[in-house]
């Protein structure tokens, strides 16, 4: 009998600790007009190891959740925050769930205007814990992801409406100017496609190759059409780099070729990028809307880069041909030594040295 009591206490101990084999917490919300509705669905055994509680299942009751409402509320109030100022959740309901051991919480927050920073670190106890989110909007889903300890927030951009589409705008237009005026690859490819110097229309056709290309490759991987490895994209971009500036060192006439090396760059800097924009948990109808802004700030700041650089060339050719020949030799040099550290880096350093891109 006492071997049947102990195997018994076994089994129910190990149901208790097996009960939360699955870390996982589900947060669904519903985009509405004047507010975002927040349902949490989170386990009886997390909840239970931070309010301190001995035995999980007790939250089962309603009695005693009704009871510790306000410690649940204040545990979820600086741990799921939406908006920027933060703001938490006004919960309405708190109810179990005994066939999932779970619990309920439904309540909402105002829907700011355009944008809605989301943060959601639940358990941080727990490193694997893992919280599924479902964002819907006019009745569709239109978002999934999911946030742990490496990733615990995200923005969501509407693109369903007028001022949606204008934090879309105003965030990735701003976002590729900043990556296009702080990325040294970027000035040092236009550096050597310029060093050689040019008239305007053969300016107008290397900055619409680099843009044309650089956008309808971003496009393919954003949309999924298309899945590179970084590990190949980002040695071979700086390997263009290398050949710009040997290009210009062994050019002895003929055909300019510069059109071309700026089309792939523009091909291989759209596929990096394109992976970087997929994974911004972008909606669905705000992917067009953030390929455009991204596309003309980059227009916009590569037009800009262009005219300083060309500005400062035509200032030093001034100085006789000699000076203009030593500019660039020089900067033909400096861009292949440039576009070699950063291939080794990326391939033998990955991680270990910072350069900006």
């Amino acid at each position: 009998m006492r071997r049947l009591l102990l195997a018994v206490s076994a089994v129910l101990l190990s149901n208790v600790v097996c009960a939360h084999t699955a870390p996982f917490t589900y947060l669904d919300l519903r985009v509405e007009r004047e507010r975002v509705e927040v349902t949490l669905v989170a386990h009886v055994y997390d909840l239970a190891h931070e309010l301190r509680l001995e035995m999980p299942t007790q939250l089962l009751d309603e009695a005693i959740l009704d009871d510790r409402r306000a410690d649940l509320v204040a545990l979820l109030g600086a741990r799921l925050t939406f908006g920027q100022p933060a703001a938490a959740v006004s919960w309405t309901t708190i109810k179990s769930l005994a066939d999932r051991q779970s619990i309920a919480l439904t309540g909402h927050v105002p829907k700011p205007a355009g944008s809605l920073p989301v943060h959601a670190q639940i358990f941080p106890y727990d490193p694997a814990h893992q919280t599924f989110v479902n964002v819907y909007e006019e009745g569709s889903l239109t978002l999934q992801t999911i946030l742990d300890a490496s990733k615990t927030s995200f923005v969501y951009f509407s693109g369903s409406t007028p001022l949606g589409i204008l934090a879309v705008l105003r965030r990735f237009a701003a976002d590729a100017v900043r990556h296009v005026f702080t990325g040294a690859e970027h000035w040092l490819v236009l550096v050597g496609l310029l060093l050689v110097g040019g008239g305007r229309r053969l300016v107008a056709r290397i900055l619409l190759a680099l843009i044309a290309a650089d956008f309808l490759t971003t496009a393919l991987i954003v949309f999924g059409f298309a899945h590179p490895s970084s590990r190949l994209i980002d040695p071979a971009l700086a390997l263009s780099i290398v050949y710009v500036g040997a290009d210009n060192l062994m050019v002895r006439g003929g055909h300019d070729m510069r059109p071309l090396i700026a089309l792939a760059f523009g091909t291989l800097h759209g596929l990096w990028f394109g992976g970087t924009l997929a994974m911004m948990d972008l909606p669905k109808q705000a992917l067009a809307w953030s390929l455009l802004s991204t596309d003309l700030g980059s227009i916009i700041a590569h037009s800009a880069a262009i005219a300083v650089i060309a500005g400062i060339l035509v200032i030093v050719r001034q100085r006789g041909d000699q000076v203009s020949a030593w500019i660039t030799g020089v900067g033909s040099t400096a861009v292949i030594v440039g576009g070699a550290y950063m291939f080794i880096q990326r391939v033998f350093f990955p991680g270990r040295w910072i350069w900006p891109n």
